[in-house]
């Protein structure tokens, strides 16, 4: 069983951690007390979301969070109270039961935040104008990717509507995004 190690909480300094790819399963406790820590990447570590309420203490000032494919099947409570969180992702988990509805209610509950990588974790089939309909709302975002199941499932008169809806957004060729234009 792998583990980030109790001694990572001495490193009072330590302003970036990249424990991605590491096969981890739990989170010492300790890693929530760096101060300084403003970027954290577990990425990749397929198996650590049930371990990852250990991090409900992150410091405030964390500022970019990587969490895809950590086997997450929902959002992370504490994940709302980084008041500094301007880039998330979590693309690769199981997070259909919050489905675009949670997620975008979580958006709103972070202002800080600027770039959301959801990728295929919504669970969307497709685009529709409920879905454009959903995203119209969160202009605080410069970046937000969000990836269908099925890309062939997209119809050019979805992409219309939604480009309709969000008049400053562009869209990739091979998945589903929104980018919105940075706001003052």
């Amino acid at each position: 069983m792998a583990t980030a190690h109790e001694g990572i909480g001495t490193l009072e300094q330590l302003e970036e951690l990249e424990l991605n790819y590491n096969q981890l399963v739990t989170i010492a406790p300790t890693l929530s007390t760096l101060p300084r820590l403003r970027s954290l990447d577990l990425s990749r570590n397929s198996k650590l979301g049930p371990a990852l309420e250990a991090l409900d203490g992150l410091p405030e000032t964390l500022e970019t969070l990587g969490l895809m494919e950590v086997g997450l099947e929902s959002m992370p409570r504490w994940l709302s109270r980084l008041a500094h969180l301007r880039t998330v992702g979590l693309g690769g988990n199981a997070l259909e039961r919050a489905g675009l509805d949670g997620a975008v209610a979580w958006v709103r509950s972070v202002p800080s935040l600027r770039e959301a990588f959801f990728g295929t974790a919504l669970g969307l089939d497709a685009l529709s104008p409920a879905v454009a309909e959903q995203l119209e709302g969160l202009a605080q975002l410069s970046i937000l990717e969000l990836e269908t199941k099925d890309i062939h499932a997209v119809q050019a008169s979805d992409l219309d509507l939604a480009r309709a809806a969000l008049p400053d957004t562009r869209f990739g060729t091979h998945l589903v995004g929104w980018s919105f234009a940075d706001r003052p």
